[in-house]
């Protein structure tokens, strides 16, 4: 019968087995084959040692499971194998010490075999044995399904143990400590403490800003520079940013999509005024509001001016700034100052009462940051509720230097201690000791009457090249440096404060339901008092139709507070035309155009 194909392969590999010289040859050639195929790119397994050190690790984790599940094996198996199965007692025997047979007439063709000729006890196991070996087995099966249950119950549970703390760890970045309720606490700070303490106590909520930012959602851009860009003719142009232009000073945002009466939802920050045990303060709340669309896009139309001027001076400081800063003369010098948030002086061991009662001091710190690169003096705002640059980093480092102190045991308890601490470190930055006899000795020298300069949170450059006199802007220029003086643009105004007059006293407010003028971004909106708390009142202003002597209530009315400071005049109520709308008299009208 001839050999089948796996047979001669079997016999070929047994000749070249039992010659050396031929295994080694084939086996040269076995490896030259495989180095040929692996230089082609063929194989594509890849040598643990040119993996990544994450990939070697998870590789030579899953060779140790491997090996451990091998070893578990052979020991079974060694262990089934040296069974030694127990010696079964010969039945034979057990007839030997039995009870007497009565003796039995034996006949002829009766044959009795001899008992050396009787079969025996076998020696193999019985079924029983067998099936305890088969019950054995199983159970060392069902054993290592077991164990390697729990081996992947331990790495989830790890793997969630992880998760767990990462959370925790979010958890106590967003929640608010409080202080223990100890008479006595003399224990060492912890070393983050006071970091979280000084970001519980850094709260601003920028009203304004914000808000017209969560309005925006309703369009098609999140970008508040493309959405400014669409209502106005050019986003550098100081009239058309201020409203003014007589193009696009009328120009709306529009809705993309048809405006229908479906009621949707959105946050906005609003001032809340609370009276806990007869004290009366106000707090600022995100209020989820609903509406329709319309609603949502007239109240973002309400927002839109007040914020293009914001955005333009804001822009326009930065970057008249930074032109300035790169454009210095030798004789020249540029000067970044920035009131830094009071510095609380601290101890590293301190008792309950000290923490929480008012015996801690403040030191005052004004960060400054000088140009070099000067007979005039021009002082230049940035934009309200923006960072101030360069500085904010001067005074965060500060800080940060007086905070690590205390955390490793120096006691700061007076701005003089934090002042005599920070001149002796080894820093870039100069510190200078201001006195409050040195405050004292320049408030001497201001008179007690000085003319008030009109629209003092409107402007951003102030220019002195005399004594006595200035000039100042709504926005910085500096294209006619050194002689800032010469330069006209942006309409500049000039104050001389030899010419002393009496300040206007703010009309009374101890009624409500006056009829007021008040100042808003620098424009006059006619409104309502509904209530007063302290020196801030709460007005419902009235929209103006165009530029004509007719007033009408919004919807949903407009409610802000307003200091004091903020109103303009009294004015009568005004007179009805018809039933939506109002006019002012002709008296309050002449007051009312005076103003804008």
């Amino acid at each position: 019968m001839p050999l089948t194909s796996k047979e001669k392969v079997t016999r070929h590999r047994a000749r070249v087995n039992a010659d050396p010289a031929a295994r080694a040859n084939y086996l040269a050639k076995r490896k030259e084959s495989y180095q040929r195929t692996k230089r082609q790119g063929k194989i594509t397994n890849i040598p643990v040692a040119d993996l990544p050190r994450e990939k070697q690790v998870q590789m030579r984790e899953k060779w140790k499971q491997y090996q451990r599940k091998y070893r578990e094996r052979k020991r079974v198996l060694a262990e089934v194998l040296n069974l030694t199965p127990p010696s079964l007692n010969s039945t034979a025997d057990d007839q030997l010490n039995g009870p007497l047979l009565p003796l039995v007439d034996v006949t002829d063709h009766d044959y009795v075999q001899p008992r050396l000729e009787r079969p025996r006890a076998s020696s193999t196991p019985v079924r029983a044995e067998q099936k305890s070996t088969s019950r054995h087995r199983a159970v060392l099966k069902e054993r290592e399904k077991l164990r390697f249950e729990l081996i992947k119950i331990r790495k989830e549970l790890k793997s969630e143990r992880l998760k767990a703390k990462k959370l925790q760890r979010k958890v106590d970045k967003l929640k608010v400590k409080k202080g223990k309720d100890v008479s006595v606490s003399n224990k060492k700070r912890d070393k983050k403490k006071i970091a979280e303490e000084k970001k519980e106590r850094v709260v601003s909520f920028l009203c304004r800003d914000e808000n017209s930012r969560m309005l925006s959602g309703i369009l098609l851009t999140n970008s508040i520079s493309d959405l400014l860009e669409a209502i106005v003719c050019d986003s550098t142009n100081q009239k058309c940013m201020y409203r003014l232009c007589a193009k696009c000073c009328y120009n709306e945002v529009e809705f993309v999509g048809p405006l229908d009466n479906s009621i949707i939802t959105w946050e906005q920050w609003e001032r809340i005024v609370v009276t806990v045990e007869e004290k009366t303060c106000a707090k600022y709340h995100k209020i989820e509001k609903s509406g329709s669309t319309a609603d949502l896009l007239g109240l973002l139309n309400q927002k839109i001016d007040p914020f293009t001027r914001h955005q333009f001076n804001w822009l326009h400081q930065t970057q008249s700034l930074r032109e300035l800063k790169h454009s210095l003369l030798r004789d020249e010098l540029c000067i970044h100052i920035d009131f830094s948030e009071n510095y609380s002086c601290k101890l590293n061991r301190e008792v309950q009462p000290f923490h929480f009662g008012s015996s801690q001091k403040q030191a005052t710190i004004h960060t400054c940051v000088a140009y070099t690169g000067f007979k005039s003096v021009t002082w230049n705002f940035s934009e309200k509720a923006h960072g101030k640059g360069a500085p904010d980093g001067v005074g965060a480092t500060v800080k940060r230097i007086a905070d690590t102190a205390v955390q490793r045991g120096k006691d700061l308890q007076t701005p003089e201690d934090v002042y005599d601490f920070l001149i002796k470190q080894k820093s870039t930055v100069n510190f200078y000791w201001i006195s409050e006899e040195d405050v004292e000795k320049f408030d001497e020298k201001v008179p007690e009457l000085v003319p008030a300069v009109k629209g003092t949170m409107k402007l951003h450059q102030v220019i002195s090249t005399e004594p006595a006199t200035i000039l100042y802007r709504d926005i910085s220029c500096f294209c006619s440096r050194p002689a800032a003086a010469d330069c006209k643009c942006y309409s500049p105004s000039k104050v001389d404060f030899r010419s002393v007059s009496e300040a206007p006293e703010p009309p009374s407010l101890n009624q409500k339901g006056k009829f007021i003028v008040v100042n808003y971004e620098g424009k006059p909106f006619v409104g309502q008092i509904t209530q007063v708390v302290g020196d801030e009142i709460e007005v419902s202003c009235m929209k103006q139709l165009g530029a004509k002597n007719v007033f009408t209530w919004p919807q949903p009315p407009d409610l802000l507070f307003y200091y004091e400071a903020d109103v303009l005049s009294v004015i009568s109520e005004p007179e009805p035309v018809n039933s939506r709308h109002s006019r002012l008299t002709t008296e309050d009208w002449k007051k009312f155009q005076a103003q804008s």
